[in-house]
């Protein structure tokens, strides 16, 4: 039988995601149990393993090839950060925003780029009427969890905007910002021999404004949407 905990976080994700419609959230088809397993019917996206395979496995940030870098760069971050704004709009943290849940749907015309889906809500919470939500233990996957999600409390969509933040800053150069010895609270480094490709695009203005140590000054994912990264 699934113990207690695996059927209490299979019912949440349930829970959570069943209720979520929306292009850029990998669509729950159906869902069920048996006497070993919790299973989840999921519609299928073809390229399931394309940023953790670019990003994990080959190192390859959008900087280096002429592959539509900035552009290619600013829809995936553009897909990516409009389902997080669904979700807080639904009240939802997602709280494991990672490469390995982001998923590739091909399923479009040529001239667009894939569409980013975010999957995996097993550690997804609702939020209250006040916009925050308990975390009883460790949630997220190092190096993307947020300060104060480590703190064991209440946390808000602010700790999304913190994994976005560290996620973007990978995406673009390949590593997370603590390769460099960057702590939390410190001016976020952006070394220019790694960060001319993004000049001028605003980029590392919108990273910035993620990671910011107190999640009262983080941008939300409203504002975020209007940032110039997304209009130059």
């Amino acid at each position: 039988m699934c113990s207690l905990l695996q059927t209490n976080s299979a019912s949440r994700e349930l829970a959570v995601h069943r209720d979520l419609v929306h292009s850029h959230i990998v669509h729950l088809l159906d869902a069920g149990e048996n006497d070993e397993e919790f299973l989840l019917a999921m519609e299928f996206v073809e390229d399931y393993d394309y940023f953790r395979n670019r990003m994990e496995v080959q190192n390859k940030p959008f900087n280096l090839k002429a592959d539509g870098g900035v552009a290619k760069m600013r829809s995936f971050s553009f897909d990516i950060l409009t389902a997080l704004d669904y979700l807080h709009a639904s009240q939802v943290l997602h709280l494991d925003l990672k490469p390995s849940n982001l998923l590739l749907d091909r399923r479009v015309e040529d001239t667009e780029y894939p569409l980013v889906k975010l999957c995996d809500f097993g550690l997804s919470r609702r939020t209250e009427t006040n916009g925050s939500a308990y975390v009883e233990k460790r949630c997220g996957t190092d190096p993307y969890i947020a300060p104060e999600v480590k703190d064991h409390s209440n946390v808000t969509a602010a700790a999304d905007i913190w994994s976005f933040g560290i996620l973007l800053y990978q995406l673009a150069v390949g590593f997370v910002p603590t390769a460099l010895k960057w702590k939390p609270g410190e001016t976020v480094p952006f070394v220019p021999r790694y960060w001319r490709k993004y000049a001028d695009t605003g980029l590392s203005d919108l990273i910035s404004q993620c990671l910011r140590l107190s999640p009262a000054e983080r941008i939300t994912t409203t504002t975020a949407l209007q940032h110039s990264w997304f209009s130059i």
